[in-house]
């Protein structure tokens, strides 16, 4: 099911956002969601988080948990934020028990909204892919992918405070639960303590 966001950024159930009304008029296809003159997009990171965008000033139209079954999250991007890979690359030897597949958010928002995000989204490249909603909806969506050149050479422990954004984003959306679960024992560290393998990417090689 898609929820307006109608009480605020961002409400996904009726108990969370007493004043939000979800029937189907707030309710739309994949297919005649796009029609106007917004976009899906799935966020798989801190932009879980409603405080996130609500520091951005990005209001969505419309949300939906969702996972992306041809994509796993990692945090190999420069200075270990998260990043996108193929559900079916391995980084790691100790990644092949982790979750096969990213969840997230999927969001509609307006052109303006997106196009404020990417000015957030330093470093990304963005590429649609394939998402399915919790309802069983699959969904073209526009997802944040790492440049080449800003890659690191492996996935390492993500900044405590970056970390904490997804797991309170995960939390509140109430993801799947292995996966918050995962997201609660992931592994983080001080933002001052990271060393030079955090920004060991082509671009600062080169």
């Amino acid at each position: 099911m898609f929820a307006a966001n109608t009480a605020g950024i961002y409400c996904v159930k009726t108990r969370n956002c007493p004043s939000a009304s979800i029937t189907s008029r707030h309710r739309k296809s994949a297919s005649s969601a796009s029609a106007d003159d917004s976009v899906w997009y799935f966020g798989y990171g801190a932009n879980m988080d409603p405080s996130v965008l609500r520091k951005r000033n990005i209001t969505p139209l419309e949300i939906a948990n969702a996972r992306a079954p041809r994509l796993r999250l990692c945090f190999n991007h420069r200075g270990a934020y998260g990043n996108v890979i193929p559900s079916n690359g391995i980084i790691r030897k100790e990644e092949e028990s982790e979750p096969s597949c990213a969840h997230g958010v999927l969001l509609r928002l307006s052109n303006a909204d997106m196009k404020r995000m990417g000015t957030f989204e330093g470093g990304y490249d963005i590429k649609q892919e394939e998402v399915i909603t919790y309802g069983g909806k699959t969904v073209r969506a526009a997802v944040f992918v790492t440049k080449p050149s800003l890659k690191l050479q492996q996935s390492l422990p993500p900044m405590s405070q970056y970390l904490r954004k997804l797991q309170s984003g995960a939390r509140f959306l109430e993801l799947d639960q292995e996966y918050v679960a995962w997201l609660e024992a992931h592994p983080s560290i001080d933002a001052d303590i990271r060393g030079k393998e955090y920004y060991d990417t082509p671009l600062q090689r080169w």
